[in-house]
């Protein structure tokens, strides 16, 4: 998926390493902080997050 990150411009890419599909709301802090933060606060991250 980088290259989709790079293809759409202004976008950060959230990455952690599991073997679910999904990742938000499942208890990493990392991703639940760096997702809620844009979802609710409209905070986009400074740089692409690796949880």
């Amino acid at each position: 998926m980088t290259w989709l990150a790079r293809w759409l411009k202004g976008t950060k890419l959230v990455t952690v390493d599991a073997t679910q599909h999904t990742a938000y709301g499942r208890g990493n802090g990392c991703v639940d902080r760096a997702v809620g933060d844009y979802l609710l606060k409209g905070v986009v991250p400074s740089g692409d997050v690796t949880c």
